[in-house]
């Protein structure tokens, strides 16, 4: 079953286990909107382990509290592993920093293709 909402910054979609969320271009993301993102999947899975594919090949940006919550344990509880999707150099130095800094939790990879995230993510279920 697939379940879809929007919210201020993204499309959010859960099918088969995996979350997408597609940023709205210009999104400007925060602590609370992160929150919400991890509200959501969890509502979504019904409590149950799965994995998310962000989609940042639009311009995104989020503050310092919003990227230090996204790699913390807790919010990695129900998550098994992170797909960022990338398409500008300036997001894939955003996403390395990410990875490189915060330090995720969980498994987490960048891809250009949605594709090859896809079927990475899939490793996961």
């Amino acid at each position: 079953m697939t379940q879809k909402c929007n919210i201020r910054t993204a499309e959010l979609t859960f099918q088969e286990g995996i979350l997408f969320i597609r940023f709205f271009e210009g999104a400007e993301l925060d602590l609370a909107d992160v929150k919400e993102i991890y509200d959501l999947g969890l509502k979504f899975s019904d409590g149950k382990s799965y994995c998310t594919l962000a989609d940042t090949r639009v311009n995104t940006v989020s503050t310092p509290e919003a990227r230090a919550f996204g790699a913390e344990q807790g919010y990695s509880k129900f998550r098994m592993a992170d797909a960022l999707l990338v398409g500008s150099t300036m997001m894939k130095l955003i996403a390395t920093a990410y990875i490189n800094f915060n330090k995720p939790k969980v498994p987490t990879r960048m891809f250009t293709s949605e594709e090859k995230a896809i079927a990475w993510l899939k490793t996961f279920l």
